[in-house]
């Protein structure tokens, strides 16, 4: 490639509009930026992931208002892991639907179009965008990218609860459910540990941890259909309140005896949420 040609090539790739990755927060419509409402209110594509091919995608739920009618909005299948008992082995890392979801991004950024790939809570904390990101720098390097953060889970869900995650010099731990026969391990390393993609082992961690001396809260679906809060505070709840569930469920722990939990008796409405309840 002449000089000239590599010159016109840099000059066509600057120009371009980056491809963006946002983050739509955890369930809740209300709960996504303002900023990436106006990136999405500009998109021309849309990537959304979803678990299964006869699923429907939660991020394009969650996105539906704010796009824009003429918006082109593609489905890419990303098999979700959660945790279950006895562990099985870690799912692969989704490269072929990143690869797959980068090559449409990258084809309508060199149409000079806005595009955006869609994922939950925040754009780069255990999220698909991860993935896609990395496929688009290595297979499409001459494609910018930029990432709007989102709401997490824990966030929302210690804002339900009505009490900081951490304060002052606490440490947190965020864990990526797994084998709850290492929680009193990992409550030694951190009293602040949230469990995320809890659901297929959720009465298994809530009794670990409770065993281990924590404080349980549990937060499942937050602003989808469904929605369920729960404070596990003694044994009969526990064993009630945690059926394993699905892949939407976050557990909150803390081992110490002065925290207080205060459920936010004033929840500010939105179409999905429903009733929370502080099991007592």
């Amino acid at each position: 490639m002449s000089a000239s040609a590599k010159h016109d090539a840099k000059h066509e790739a600057a120009t371009r509009p980056p491809v963006f990755g946002v983050g739509v927060g955890p369930g809740d419509p209300s709960l996504l930026t303002l900023r990436g409402a106006r990136v999405l209110r500009e998109a021309s594509l849309v990537v959304c992931p979803k678990g299964s091919a006869d699923s429907s995608s939660i991020a394009r739920a969650i996105i539906a208002e704010h796009m824009h009618p003429a918006c082109e909005i593609i489905e890419v299948v990303f098999p979700m892991a959660v945790a279950s008992v006895p562990p099985t082995p870690p799912t692969p890392a989704p490269d072929t639907a990143a690869e797959q979801a980068a090559a449409l991004l990258a084809a309508a950024a060199r149409r000079n179009e806005t595009a955006v790939f869609v994922t939950l809570g925040d754009a780069l904390l255990y999220s698909t965008w991860g993935y896609v990101l990395r496929a688009l720098r290595a297979r499409h390097p001459d494609i910018q990218a930029e990432t709007v953060p989102g709401v997490t889970a824990m966030s929302a869900a210690a804002a339900r609860f009505g009490r900081a995650l951490v304060e002052k010099d606490e440490p947190l731990l965020v864990w990526p459910a797994g084998d709850p026969a290492v929680i009193p391990e990992l409550l030694d390393v951190s009293p602040n540990i949230v469990a995320l993609k809890a659901g297929r082992c959720l009465g298994a961690i809530v009794s670990s941890a409770r065993a281990a001396g924590a404080d349980v809260v549990i937060a499942e679906r937050l602003g989808m259909e469904g929605e369920r809060v729960i404070a596990c505070d003694d044994a009969a709840e526990q064993a009630t309140a945690t059926p394993d569930t699905g892949y939407f469920t976050t557990v909150i722990m803390h081992r110490d005896p002065s925290w207080s939990l205060h459920l936010d008796s004033h929840p500010h409405p939105h179409p999905r949420s429903h009733q929370a309840r502080r099991s007592r």
